[in-house]
């Protein structure tokens, strides 16, 4: 789960809380980031999902969204993600799906998605 806090109205988002996976992925540690910009400490996260941030802060009204990571030309993992709005924050709540059988270091008890299965 990531939590983000709006900054001059939802022009940029201060990291209030980022998920383990997301710390993994962007190699980074909780202190780098907590209580930074967004746009400073991950620009290319920050372009994004500045738009769907934004939106769902305005609206106030909860938005899906699917990131789907491939390895070697094949689809690796998805990421099935809701993006709300809690208390005058926006957060990020993700379920990660495995499409391989090669899990990467540290995201043990992540399932395994079947595309052959509903």
């Amino acid at each position: 789960m990531d939590v983000f806090m709006p900054y001059k109205g939802g022009e940029d988002f201060i990291v209030q809380t980022l998920g383990v996976s997301a710390l993994k992925r962007g190699n980074l540690r909780e202190e780098d980031v907590e209580g930074r910009l967004l746009s400073e400490c991950s620009p290319g996260y920050s372009a994004i999902l500045q738009d769907i941030l934004q939106e769902v802060y305005k609206s106030q009204e909860t938005k899906k969204l699917r990131f789907l990571y491939y390895q070697d030309d094949k689809l690796a993992r998805l990421s099935n993600v809701r993006v709300v709005y809690d208390l005058e924050k926006v957060v990020l709540i993700s379920e990660l799906k495995y499409t391989m059988e090669k899990k990467y270091d540290g995201m043990e008890g992540f399932e395994i998605y079947d595309e052959n299965k509903s």
